[in-house]
């Protein structure tokens, strides 16, 4: 598992914990002081980004499901998401 945290504008922290085979993401873990609301939003995520190719568009996905729920993230973006996913793999 490859992980990576940052502090993103606003100094909101993000983690993310990434396992990846065959270029496949097998399970992320997303956590920091941010806020979602929904509360099952980052879940939702997760469990969307699971079995993805880590090539796919990180960040659309992670803006589709925000947009499909009407949620919110406060603290964080789709991109923060999608470069810190990146950072972790690389």
């Amino acid at each position: 598992m490859k992980e990576s945290e940052r502090k993103v504008e606003g100094g909101k922290l993000l983690r993310i914990k990434v396992d990846v085979q065959e270029n496949l993401i097998k399970n992320v873990s997303i956590e920091g002081d941010f806020f979602a609301h929904p509360e099952n939003t980052i879940e939702q995520i997760e469990q969307e980004l699971t079995n993805k190719e880590i090539d796919s568009d990180l960040e659309k996905i992670v803006q589709e499901i925000i947009d499909k729920n009407n949620a919110e993230l406060v603290g964080v973006t789709a991109k923060d998401i999608n470069e810190v996913i990146l950072e972790a793999l690389k």
